[in-house]
Formats: structure tokens, C-alpha cells, sequence
């Protein structure tokens, strides 16, 4: 991490800042920096936290910048960049928050931009020179809780496809030249709470029955009146062929599917999947479920590797369905949308066998990476950070963007697929609970996990709380740092990892005794790097108290694991 901001420093951004590629954040806000950003930032390829706000930096947004993967938090407002937004927005970009307001840029909102499905705190264009429509794509952020796209030139309505913003609580569309009426759902709520929010478009309609939506409504009823007439007959005659082609797909479905039962739905064309897969192809694929193409083995199902003709190789996994973890598992891979858990690129469902279909994850699991491979995985700082903070926030947006929340129940580290990249994917939801939700209640009657990872208070209380999934969290935090499972020989009958560890900081209270119980690779660390794990170590302690109550929210361990990386000095109870 690299934190300039709330400083004096003027000029430009040095490209050689390029050559860092294993960096994770820069903050170089408050300055009074100029000239462009650096296009060798694209390097960067593990950075997650890009803000350059409030300096006087112009030029382009370079697009091989704003388009990194990596990048979670891209903040640009505040300086006087010009030109477009670059139209090459990926859904495979985890951006949680994207800032470029009170800038020059010109030009339309890029439709790309409804390709960020992940994310959820802010998207805010405001103050610019934007000019056009409002794309619908931007319908798709269901996840997106802040909107601002006020002060600019947009015109035309609000596409209804905005109603789809589900979780939105704040929005600011004032100042441009909108018309029509607003899209349903919250809206009209957004509305009453913040008309301010949408002042300053003399043709939006924001309550029905009100200027302009009255006169706008007179004015079209003599037009309407002609156009009814021509609408009923057009209308009669495409529905007429609408009807005819139904007939003939549905004749056409039922004898493709009378020769091939169990097809796979595809969930995203994005995913590659070949179309009209069956379960027969699968069969196939894998020859007849054979064990060796067996990947994984769980509680819920067995994961295969398989590969359809040419292409990207597959997990698919098998699950009995007399068992219940199916239908949930489906319910909560189909809604949930986020970078850090593992995607369901479709499904099959044959007999009393359910198949999930998504993408491989080449390093397996985060239990293999740390204790199975040979040679052993080496792992610096930065990863076991990354790991823990990719972890952290696909929990965190399970726990607080998901509405209603949504419980994993069964945490650990062989639940936690790693990409080539080594970025962790929470996976196996046969498990969870939807709070709230129709098919589930707030308790539970049995114990459930995975021994070593189970919270104290599953043992004596009925009531079902996410501070369970913080428990277990801790739990992979303490596997990340020592290296040792959760229910380890070493440790005694009847001895689990949180009581070993919690034994030993009781006991050892200097720098060198405590490092000692932590992976022999962190011994080798710089210091400012052995301060860091130390400060993991507190925060894996702290998520797995004994009192539920006393444990953090997902949402605190993010920003403490965020703090804790611009940390380079070691705690005074940690020294000797």
C-alpha cells in the first residue's frame, strides 16, 4: 500500500508506479497532482484501491486502467479529466464503488457500465458533461445502493429498467433535462424522502397527477385516440403470428426433448456453455461420473472435472436431491452476484440427480493450498492478505447486501475455491439459510458445520445468527496464519485451534514466542510485514470470541483488514 493523500505534493503521477505489480492500494487524494493517469498503472494487476480524488489531474480516464479486474474501488472525482468513459466495462470487474464526479467528461453514459454487477456503494458521474439517454443496462445493479448522475445534460425518461435497482437508498438525478415519469419500484419513494434529489428537470414527472404529468397527458390524448385504433389491428395480427410460431417451437421443444431429457439451463451466455447441453453430455464428459475425474467430495455432493468438447474446463457437481441443501443451494447461487463467490453457470436437474455447473477453479481449495500441496504453496503477505480480504467481503456482502441476508452456515477453508490468481470463492451453499425468507425461519433445530469451525453458542441456542459465519471466519483466519487445520493432532484430545491459539497468547506474551505458533515462512518476513500478521492474528482472536455479541460484523473485519494493511509499525503489545 502507498498512502500520499491529504498532502501538498504537486506534478504528476510518476509512471514508474507501473513497475509495482504486486501493489494493492494508492491513495494519492487531496494533493495537487497534474497531468494524465499514468497509463503504466494498468500493470498493476493485483491493485484493488485506486483514488486519485480532488488533485488537478486532466487527460483521459486510460481504459486499460478503469477496466483491471482487480480494481474494487476506482476514485477519480474531483479533478478535471475530459473526454468519454471508457465503454469497456467487463462483468468480470469486481468495482464496488466508482467515482469520476465533478470532472469534464463528456459524451453518454457507456451502457458497459451495467456490466459491474458486483457493484453495490456508489456509482457517482456527477457534475460533468454528460450528454444522452440514461442506458437501462444501468438496471441491472441490483446490488448498487448510491446513484449520482446529477448536473450533467441527460435527457429523455428514466428507463423503467431502473425499477430492477432494488437495494438503491439514495439517488440524485437533479439538474439535467429528464422527462417522463419515474420507474417504479423505490423510486417514487426516493423521491418524497429527496425531491431535491430530482429538482432542476422541468419535464419529469415525479408524483402522477401533477405538472407535467397532467398536461403532458392532455396533450397526448387527442393523438392517442387514432393511434388505439391502428395499435388493436396491428396488435390482433401479431398476435395471430405470435400464436402460429409458439405452436411450432413448442411442437419443435417437445420432440427434441422427448429424444434428450435433462437439459442444462445455461444461466450466462457469458459462461460459454455450449448450447443444448444435456445431462446425457455430461454422462459423457465424465464418463459416466467416473472417479477419476473426481475433484472434491463433501457433505452436499461430489465436484467433477470435465471439459465439452473444445473449451474451458468445468466443476460440475452432483447432489442426491432427497436431500434439502439442493433447492436452497440453486435459490442462492441464482440471486447472489459477487466476485468473491463462486458463479453458477447453470443447472440440470435428472430424476433424483441435480447437477451445478461452473467454472473450474485451477488451484482448488484454500484447505489444499495450505495444507496439501508438495511442495508446500508459498505464500507472502500480500496473498494471505488478498485471501483474507476477498474472503471477508463476499461474507460481508452475504450478510449486508443481500436482502434479505443470506447465512452460510458452513465457512471453512475447503468451501473456499482459488482461482489462478489465488483470489478465494466462497463455494457450497447445501447449507445455508435465507433469512426471512418464506422457506426458511430465523432458528435452526441441529447442529450444523463442520467440526473445528463450529461456533460455541450452535451448541445450546436454536437461534440462527450470521455471527456464526464470523466464527468460522476466524477459524480459516487462524488455518491461514499458522498452517494448521482447525482440529489438529498437535493440539491434545479434545483441543481446537481457538483454544490453542488463545492457550499460547495467554501464556507467551513476547514478540518471538507468539510468532513462533504462526506458518515458519512468516519468520522470514520483513518486519513491518511480521507487525501485519500479528495484527491478523488479533483480528482472527476477535472474531472467534466466546460471546457471539462481542464478535465483529463482516462489514467491521473489511475495514479492519483495509486499516490493517496501511499498518507498518508493531503494536506495542507485541513487542518483547
Amino acid at each position: 500500500m502507498l498512502d500520499l493523500s491529504d498532502n501538498n505534493f504537486a506534478g504528476p503521477i510518476p509512471h514508474e508506479l507501473g513497475a509495482l505489480s504486486m501493489i494493492g492500494t494508492l491513495r494519492f487524494s487531496s494533493n495537487r497532482l497534474t497531468g494524465p493517469i499514468p497509463q503504466e498503472l494498468k500493470n498493476c494487476k493485483r491493485l484493488f484501491h485506486l483514488d486519485l480524488g480532488s488533485n488537478l489531474l486532466n487527460g483521459s480516464i486510460p481504459a486499460e486502467v478503469a477496466t483491471l479486474d482487480s480494481l474494487q474501488y476506482l476514485l477519480l472525482g474531483g479533478n478535471k479529466l475530459a473526454g468519454t468513459i471508457p465503454d469497456s466495462f467487463t462483468a468480470t470487474q469486481g468495482l464496488l464503488e466508482l467515482d469520476l464526479g465533478g470532472n469534464s467528461l463528456e459524451g453518454v453514459i457507456p451502457s458497459s457500465l451495467g456490466n459491474l454487477q458486483y457493484i453495490s456503494q456508489n456509482l457517482n458521474l456527477s457534475n460533468n458533461r454528460l450528454s444522452g439517454q440514461i442506458p437501462s443496462s444501468l438496471g441491472n445493479l441490483r446490488s448498487l445502493e448510491v446513484l449520482d448522475l446529477s448536473a450533467n445534460s441527460l435527457s429523455g425518461p428514466i428507463p423503467s429498467q431502473l425499477s430492477s435497482m432494488i437495494s438503491l437508498s439514495a439517488v440524485n438525478v437533479s439538474f439535467n433535462e429528464l422527462s417522463g415519469q419515474l420507474p417504479a419500484g423505490n423510486w417514487g419513494k426516493l423521491a418524497d424522502e429527496s425531491p431535491d434529489a430530482f429538482r432542476g428537470n422541468a419535464q419529469l414527472c415525479t408524483h402522477p397527477g401533477n405538472a407535467p404529468c397532467s398536461q403532458d397527458r392532455s396533450r397526448k390524448t387527442g393523438r392517442k385516440n387514432t393511434q388505439v385504433i391502428v395499435a388493436l389491428l396491428l396488435s390482433t395480427f401479431i398476435v395471430m403470428v405470435a400464436v402460429l410460431c409458439a405452436i411450432h417451437y413448442i411442437v419443435k421443444r417437445s420432440k427434441r426433448l422427448s429424444a434428450k431429457s435433462g437439459s442444462v439451463r445455461n444461466l450466462d451466455s457469458t459462461e460459454e456453455l455450449p448450447e443444448d447441453l444435456t445431462y446425457e453430455d455430461i454422462l459423457r464428459a465424465t464418463d459416466n461420473l467416473s472417479e477419476k475425474y473426481v475433484i472434491g467430495k463433501g457433505r452436499h455432493g461430489t465436484v467433477y472435472k470435465t471439459q465439452f468438447a473444445v473449451g474451458k474446463q468445468w466443476a460440475v457437481k452432483t447432489v442426491d436431491l432427497s436431500r434439502c441443501g439442493f433447492p436452497i443451494e440453486m435459490k442462492i447461487l441464482n440471486t447472489v452476484r459477487h466476485r468473491n463467490i463462486v458463479r453458477m453457470a447453470g443447472y440440470c436437474i435428472r430424476r433424483s440427480v441435480g447437477m451445478i455447473l461452473y467454472e473450474y477453479m485451477p488451484e482448488g481449495t484454500l484447505f489444499e493450498v495450505l495444507h496439501e500441496r508438495t511442495p508446500q504453496v508459498a505464500l507472502d503477505w500480500t496473498a494471505r492478505h488478498l485471501i483474507a480480504l476477498g474472503a471477508a467481503e463476499g461474507l460481508s456482502y452475504l450478510h449486508h447486501d443481500c436482502v434479505p441476508m443470506i447465512v452460510h452456515r458452513d465457512v471453512k477453508s475447503s468451501n473456499i475455491l482459488m482461482d489462478a490468481e489465488l483470489v478465494p470463492k466462497i463455494t457450497d451453499f447445501g447449507m445455508g439459510k435465507i433469512v426471512g425468507d418464506e422457506d426458511a425461519d430465523a432458528t435452526v433445530s441441529v447442529v450444523v458445520g463442520t467440526l473445528g469451525y463450529i461456533a460455541p453458542e450452535q451448541g445450546y441456542s436454536t437461534r440462527l445468527t450470521e455471527k456464526s459465519d464470523v466464527y468460522s471466519y476466524g477459524v480459516v483466519l487462524l488455518e491461514l496464519l499458522t498452517r494448521k487445520m482447525p482440529v489438529d493432532p498437535a493440539f491434545g484430545d479434545g483441543v481446537d485451534i481457538v483454544t490453542w491459539m488463545r492457550s499460547n497468547l495467554t501464556t507467551q506474551a513476547d514478540h518471538g514466542s507468539i510468532m513462533s505458533c504462526l506458518d515458519e515462512e512468516i519468520m522470514y518476513w520483513p518486519e513491518h510485514e511480521q507487525a501485519k500478521a500479528l495484527d491478523l492474528l488479533d483480528l482472527a482472536v476477535s472474531c472467534t470470541q466466546t460471546a457471539c455479541q462481542s464478535r465483529p460484523s463482516m462489514r467491521e473485519v473489511v475495514n479492519i483488514l483495509m486499516r490493517i494493511d496501511e499498518s507498518i509499525i508493531i503494536s506495542e503489545h507485541h513487542k518483547k
